[in-house]
């Protein structure tokens, strides 16, 4: 990863994610409003884990221990532990793991992607979240590889809006916890 951003002016890589959105919102906010698309057609344990397992393929260190809140932590923390065997763990559905292949394909050479493997999702998800999970796919690998290129840190507490987290109670009526990326950890 790149020590710093190759774009001088947004700083260190570790506080330069909230310089650059400020630079460009629309671009931010339209990926935001897409994503939160995405987390409402797709089962978001099988997004949660085609997300982890693409960002532990590209090297993306924070993104992969990042978290939506969306999936069951419970459940989705065991699966996230069996992720590099999911091909035989018996922790993951078929479904699962028929998206998780998609997803390392896609990242991995997205012209391998075989009829099989779509064909795989659309018998275990449908054809309209296969169509949606592919689009999240490119979506995801799209923000992973933006901030690994341009050497920037995802914050959790400004693109925990790409899965429109609810906030939560305790952090609610608190103001000093609205903007304290502490507060967020491991949360997108």
């Amino acid at each position: 990863m790149v020590a710093d951003s190759w774009l001088p002016e947004l700083g260190p890589a570790s506080d330069s994610w909230d310089r650059l959105t400020e630079r460009q919102p629309e671009i931010f906010d339209a990926l935001a409003e897409m994503q939160s698309v995405f987390w409402e057609l797709v089962d978001p344990v099988i997004l949660e884990l085609c997300r982890i397992r693409m960002a532990t393929i590209l090297g993306a260190e924070r993104d992969r221990e990042l978290r939506s809140g969306r999936a069951p932590a419970v459940a989705l923390e065991a699966k996230v532990e069996e992720l590099p065997r999911y091909t035989t763990s018996p922790v993951f559905s078929a479904a699962e793991r028929a998206a998780v292949a998609l997803a390392e394909q896609f990242v991995l050479d997205v012209k391998g992607v075989t009829d099989q493997q779509v064909e795989a999702v659309k018998e275990a998800l449908g054809a309209e979240q296969c169509y949606a999970l592919v689009h999240a796919l490119q979506s995801f690998e799209a923000l992973q590889r933006a901030c690994l290129v341009l050497g920037v840190t995802p914050v959790p507490a400004t693109i925990r809006a790409t899965a429109e987290i609810p906030e939560s109670p305790e952090n609610h009526d608190n103001p000093e916890n609205h903007d304290n990326p502490e507060n967020h950890d491991n949360e997108v």
